[in-house]
């Protein structure tokens, strides 16, 4: 009896081993991914009106261990998008701007994407923002300037 029951132990810690195993494997393949943004010259405020053009950049990395699909998404609030750089430096990406997106298609394990929008400014004194997302709502960057 004794010898059944540190049989069907170690049998549980075998299949309890190899569960762990394929849930680690199932989650690193699950779509990640890490956003950073900035607004080009580190501008904090600007001048409303529709006069002045501000250009935000992103950089999107996948951070899982397989290709996910990583179309760039913006929202702008408080201003018009005028232009999407798609990419904004060459990855070796056919990426086509298609308001508000970027398609990047699918994106390598552990590669590293850029994208920027050109936004003029709009008429009302609150802050103007830009939201990048990836997966939709998934991932994303808000960032914002303050209009005067």
């Amino acid at each position: 009896m004794r010898k059944m029951v540190v049989l069907t132990a170690a049998a549980l810690v075998v299949v309890a081993g190899a569960l762990v195993g394929s849930a680690a494997s199932q989650a690193s393949s699950a779509p990640r991914f890490k956003i950073t943004g900035t607004v080009v010259a580190g501008v904090q405020s600007a001048q409303r009106g529709g006069s002045q053009e501000l250009t935000f950049a992103f950089t999107a990395k996948n951070t899982s261990s397989a290709a996910q699909q990583a179309d760039f998404n913006y929202s702008v609030t408080n201003g018009t998008a005028a232009n999407y750089i798609c990419p904004l430096v060459s990855n070796h990406f056919d990426i086509a701007p298609d308001s508000p997106a970027c398609e990047l298609g699918s994106l390598a394990p552990y590669q590293t994407a850029q994208s920027a929008l050109i936004v003029i400014t709009g008429n009302s004194a609150g802050p103007m923002t830009v939201k990048m997302c990836i997966q939709n709502t998934t991932f994303c960057k808000t960032l914002t300037v303050t209009l005067q």
